[in-house]
């Protein structure tokens, strides 16, 4: 197999995960985060939604927002993003020297 395949085979499953995450914009219809509750309204379900939503405009090419159909996935994206963490983590990613090469 071509590698050219392999790769738009590995950016059409990409896709398809990252497309399976908006299907919880319907889950979080009256709820602030994906598995709140009064404990604990903050979890890693959200922290990992978050880095698929942080890709919503490569998934959806062209869209001028987005993450505009899934008002509740986009409040959520909004929620995480906003958090002090996520910011110094962007901030650490900017000197991390990330892999620029595909693999076979």
């Amino acid at each position: 197999m071509s590698p050219r395949r392999i790769r738009a085979g590995a950016v059409a499953q990409g896709r398809r995960e990252a497309e399976r995450h908006y299907h919880l914009n319907e889950h979080l219809e009256g709820r602030s985060f994906i598995a709140s509750s009064s404990a604990r309204p903050y979890t890693i379900a959200d922290i990992s939604a978050w880095g698929w939503l942080d890709r919503a405009s490569r998934v959806r090419k062209g869209a001028d927002d987005p993450l505009g159909s899934f008002p509740n996935l986009k409040r959520l994206f909004e929620a995480v993003d906003s958090r002090p963490a996520v910011a110094r983590a962007r901030e650490v990613s900017k000197d991390h020297p990330f892999k620029r090469t595909d693999d076979e």
